[in-house]
């Protein structure tokens, strides 16, 4: 498969992206925004997630991982799930906290 972008996207986190700027977000939010901007957005992200709880359901023990969290984890998921683990390939990002 070729993937195109990914080492510049990858040094874009690693070297700015997940830094925190003047606005006291990360780069990454001021250039991008955050994944519920806009009324659109939000009720498509709503309907995800009721499709995501009534599929899995409430599971005791129940184990996600997130993969491409960078400096923002879906908050939902730690609150749905028992144990969470996020993956990012940008180790800066992974640093970020909220």
């Amino acid at each position: 498969m070729d993937v195109k972008g990914t080492r510049r996207t990858k040094e874009f986190y690693n070297s700015q992206g997940w830094k925190t700027v003047d606005s006291g977000t990360t780069l990454d939010v001021d250039l991008f925004g955050v994944k519920e901007d806009g009324p659109l957005r939000r009720a498509m992200f709503e309907r995800m997630w009721s499709r995501i709880e009534a599929y899995l359901g409430p599971q005791a023990g129940s184990e996600v991982l997130e993969v491409g969290c960078g400096g923002s984890p879906e908050l939902r998921l730690l609150e749905t799930f028992d144990n969470y683990v996020g993956a990012d390939f940008s180790s800066e990002g992974l640093g970020v906290r909220g």
